[in-house]
């Protein structure tokens, strides 16, 4: 049963659903989120490979004790809307999740929303609503973001990228067959296509079957005998040499990570 002083709402995109995600999320009800990143609408050619799936994310969400979780389309409508339009749709979701008092909201200290990504915290309270903007937290001195997870896992310093992530990272894919190199140098290999990950689709990694996951999780799982093989890496290294997608600033930062 989850703990009663757990109320409100918390926004934000969640990529990754890291260390300081989950401090903002052990205080809520319920979490509100988009399934695709704003980058993805509003500049497409800067929209960052993501660390987990829009399902994989959603899953994580669902499983940090909510008692629901909202995701929506990030359209151009979406982007397009007023913030006070914006604010008030949240405010009806939060009260909805609040057991007393002003709707209640938790997000980081830079979320933004509405036209413009001009909607803050500020205006949510001019509107009526309780806002808890709860703090970074730091990892070796410097605030967790997804952003920086994304940076540590393109230079392949994957236990930094686990310490933030608060888990070993993973990144579930497609098996598919390649050139049968490392079988002729006697060390055969798996072929893995992720679903979604920054930087590390040309890396070599312990690979877990489907077949290896406990049989209630794959008995859970959906039907997969239908569909390609799949496998999920971890421990990820041989980086690529190419820089992670920019920081998200001013408007799209509806997609607050």
């Amino acid at each position: 049963m989850r703990d009663a002083s757990r109320t409100g709402v918390a926004v934000g995109f969640f990529d990754g659903v890291h260390v300081a995600h989950r401090e903002l999320l052990s205080q809520a009800a319920a979490a509100f989120t988009f399934r695709n990143h704003p980058l993805t609408v509003l500049a497409p050619d800067r929209a960052p490979l993501l660390i987990l799936s829009a399902a994989d994310r959603l899953a994580r969400l669902r499983g940090c004790g909510l008692d629901e979780v909202v995701a929506v389309d990030f359209t151009r409508e979406l982007a397009d809307t007023a913030p006070e339009e914006f604010a008030a749709s949240l405010l009806v979701l939060a009260a909805k999740f609040t057991a007393a008092g002003a709707p209640r909201v938790l997000c980081g200290p830079n979320w933004r929303f509405g036209r413009g990504g001009v909607g803050d915290a500020a205006l949510l309270r001019r509107l009526g609503a309780e806002v808890v903007e709860v703090p970074f937290v730091e990892y070796r001195g410097e605030a967790i973001s997804s952003t920086r997870i994304r940076e540590a896992i393109e230079r392949g310093e994957m236990e930094d990228a686990a310490a933030m992530l608060g888990r070993t990272f993973e990144a579930d894919g497609e098996v598919f067959r390649g050139k049968g190199e490392g079988q002729r140098l006697g060390f055969p290999t798996v072929n893995v296509r992720p679903d979604a990950v920054s930087g590390a689709e040309r890396r070599v990694a312990a690979v877990f079957r489907e077949r290896d996951r406990p049989e209630r999780e794959r008995e859970a799982d959906h039907d997969k005998r239908r569909d390609p093989p799949r496998a999920v890496l971890r421990r990820v290294e041989q980086p690529r040499q190419h820089r992670a997608a920019p920081d998200e600033g001013e408007q799209d930062r509806q997609g607050d990570e």
